[in-house]
């Protein structure tokens, strides 16, 4: 009823209420906290699963945000770059890793252009390049390749992808190509 504005009297009570973002945030805890209870405490699920069920969730939780608004954007970035570490792996993959990075960041990129944010591809950048310094830092056996594609997706989708509204007015009012985002504009 708040969401829909069904009632007049109703919805200007709690006009600024985000009361079903965090009713959807709260279910989104929930099923993180249950697949990793599962998963750490439980054993009912494997590794595998467990990662696959975490990163469908956070990523759910993403694109909920579209609906919801960014806090719940933030909610579901953190949960996609906390999902690594809450599932441990006797044989971690590098390549999975850094491909389920790139994923995140492509979708929070996306959500961030079709809304217009300008904190969430910060978080994001900062996520994964942690990532890629942990992995630098603590791997035994290094291999540069899943590291250097997911910085470059993230280099690739800051250059095409975001900041999109920004580039769309300054193209909007300069008449040539697409080089007139390499003029100067007139202050």
């Amino acid at each position: 009823i708040v969401r829909r504005k069904a009632l007049p009297q109703v919805s200007g009570r709690y006009a600024n209420a985000m009361i079903p973002g965090a009713l959807t945030a709260a279910g989104a805890v929930s099923l993180l906290g249950a697949t990793y209870a599962a998963h750490a405490y439980y054993g009912f699920i494997g590794p595998a699963a467990a990662f696959a069920l975490l990163g469908l969730i956070s990523l759910a939780t993403l694109g909920l945000s579209l609906l919801h608004g960014q806090a719940l954007a933030g909610l579901g970035l953190a949960a996609s770059l906390v999902t690594p570490a809450l599932v441990s792996s006797t044989a971690p993959n590098a390549g999975v890793l850094f491909g389920f990075l790139a994923v995140v960041w492509l979708a929070s990129a996306g959500a961030c252009r079709l809304r217009g944010w300008k904190r969430l591809p910060v978080l994001a950048n900062l996520g994964l390049a942690s990532w890629v310094v942990v992995y630098v830092l603590t791997s035994d056996g290094f291999d540069a390749l899943p590291p250097a594609f997911s910085l470059l997706v993230m280099i690739a989708g800051t250059a095409f992808l975001w900041p999109g509204a920004d580039i769309a007015q300054t193209a909007d009012a300069a008449p040539l190509g697409w080089w007139r985002l390499l003029r100067p504009q007139p202050l």
